[in-house]
């Protein structure tokens, strides 16, 4: 971001009601009397370093000037302050670039999340990787766009809601829902990293603006097993396919702890391809590097509870008991080699 620095005189309207002019008295200042001319004379000091022109630190500046100046530049810094014997003064500020105002949807969207994220909250989903990578990929894909328009919404219904209060709007998710059905309905769109991205928004905006666990919730983590099995592995040179592999390994668990289905993570081939990510990539989280080594050991455990759950059924025949033992100490003596 490119930095302007230069200085600005302080305007002081005078009334030239000399040795007493009102702009002096509310300044708290000395009267110096009728000015000379002063514009020469302090560009001479400046250029020349005479002991005319005195510097002030930050400290030296009354509250009344400081606020005066700096009032309406809330990105902007005071470096220097200097003051003219004969009632001038001079700043040297440095001014931030201003921010392009955003003109298309994706980009007021983008613009609305990261002013969130650079923001305090009752819970903090900064800490999740991905969503500090969405706010460029939002102009390729309306599904991902309104999916992080509809959790920006409930994101700012849930501060003025209570905690137990439900802030999901039907009305951004419903838009949410048909943009993410035509992008499942497109052969391109369908297996792409921001479609997956969409459906990961609307669970964890389900997870946290929907108050109790709701259907909706395990449909969208539904979604999130069968689209990462659709595509495979992530691709390693997408920083954001990669993060989501990352993140979704709890919430893939915990859906396999009530449905049927394989454990991904603890596939060959994608093994293959999530160790190959080092504690070097700045985009992964250590912590979730840890994480994943850690449920390649505990990997097998849903089919273990689903099992176990069968076994206390009482409407089992002895017989299918007894293989399912069997089957299930296999299990076990085949889960201490992963």
């Amino acid at each position: 971001m490119p930095i302007l620095t230069f200085a600005l005189p302080f305007a002081r309207q005078c009334d030239e009601n000399w040795p007493t002019c009102t702009s002096c008295a509310k300044a708290g200042c000395p009267c110096s009397g009728p000015p000379a001319d002063s514009d020469n004379e302090s560009e001479s000091a400046m250029q020349s370093g005479s002991d005319g022109l005195v510097a002030c630190s930050n400290d030296g500046i009354s509250g009344n000037e400081n606020i005066r100046y700096m009032e309406g530049h809330g990105s902007s810094q005071l470096l220097s302050y200097f003051e003219y014997p004969t009632g001038s003064s001079y700043a040297c500020v440095r001014f931030s670039s201003p921010r392009l105002h955003p003109t298309t949807a994706a980009e007021r969207v983008a613009s609305r999340l990261t002013a969130y994220l650079e923001r305090e909250s009752r819970f903090d989903i900064s800490l999740v990787d991905y969503f500090r990578l969405l706010p460029a990929r939002l102009g390729s894909s309306a599904a991902l766009r309104d999916a992080v328009a509809y959790f920006c919404k409930g994101w700012s219904d849930t501060e003025n809601a209570s905690p137990s209060k439900c802030s999901i709007d039907p009305q951004p998710y419903g838009k949410a829902l048909r943009s993410l059905q035509r992008a499942l309905r497109d052969d391109e769109e369908r297996l792409a990293t921001e479609t997956l991205a969409a459906v990961s928004v609307m669970y964890r905006a389900e997870v946290l603006f929907g108050g109790q666990p709701s259907l909706q919730s395990v449909t969208h983590a539904q979604g999130i097993y069968s689209l990462m099995k659709a595509k495979g592995p992530p691709n390693l040179n997408d920083d954001l396919d990669v993060c989501l592999a990352f993140e979704h390994q709890i919430s893939v668990t915990n859906y396999l702890l009530y449905q049927d289905g394989d454990n991904l993570y603890t596939q060959q081939h994608w093994k293959d391809t999530l160790v190959q990510v080092s504690y070097d990539n700045t985009e992964i989280s250590p912590a979730l590097i840890d994480h994943y080594f850690f449920s390649l050991q505990i990997g097998g455990w849903p089919e273990v509870i689903r099992q176990v759950k069968y076994l206390t059924e009482e409407i089992i025949d002895p017989t299918e008991r007894a293989f399912s033992a069997l089957f299930l100490w296999e299990h076990f003596e085949n889960h201490k080699m992963i």
